[in-house]
């Protein structure tokens, strides 16, 4: 057995040291880039070049100017735009099909490291069909969204909770692109039958 004197029982371990904070300013420095989407290309079995990607990306987005285009890590890129108003255009209408393969794009903030980039996520417009008018309520559509994908940005029915006279609907959802997206899904009223709702 090892004895330890009255001085070591009573020994207190030393603090860590502070963990040190740096505070930046942009004294001094160029001007950040204020146009630099973000896209992750979900291709997993196949590889593009930057140059490739941005070649095409610039005739089918109808650009004035070629987009400037820089691999970071496998298949995710950033976008480098001469325009504020293209970039927001093609921001607003991502996702974006390259080849066959899903192509999200994201803003990323100035002050946002690339590790911490949302880069799992994508919003998209779902359109739901076979549910009855009294039932496409907003109260029905946020229910269906958080329950069945994640998360509802927007979607098209009116905020009173008034039947949508369609035979359909949309919403914009967050969807996780790692995660399978449902097809629908069966819709149960009480005493009454199952009916299949589609995605």
């Amino acid at each position: 057995m090892k004895l330890q004197s009255k001085e070591q029982e009573h020994s207190v371990s030393p603090e860590p040291p502070p963990i040190p904070i740096l505070e930046f300013d942009s004294e001094g420095e160029e001007s950040p880039p204020i146009v630099t989407p973000v896209g992750t290309l979900l291709a997993s079995f196949k590889r593009f070049t930057a140059k490739t990607i941005g070649e095409a990306l610039t005739r089918a987005w109808s650009l004035t100017k070629p987009v400037e285009v820089k691999e970071l890590k496998d298949n995710v890129f950033v976008f480098h735009f001469s325009s504020i108003s293209e970039k927001e255009r093609i921001l607003a209408g991502s996702p974006w099909n390259f080849a066959g393969f899903l192509l999200c794009l994201i803003e990323w903030p100035p002050s946002v490291s690339l590790v911490d980039l949302k880069l799992d996520e994508a919003s998209i417009w779902l359109q739901v069909s076979g549910l009855a008018p009294h039932m496409m309520t907003m109260r029905r559509a946020r229910k269906i969204g958080y329950e069945l994908i994640a998360a509802v940005e927007q979607n098209e029915l009116p905020d009173d909770n008034s039947p949508h006279w369609d035979d359909n609907f949309r919403m914009k959802v967050v969807i996780n692109l790692h995660r399978p997206l449902p097809t629908g899904f069966l819709h149960k009223l009480p005493g009454d039958e199952a009916h299949w709702v589609q995605f």
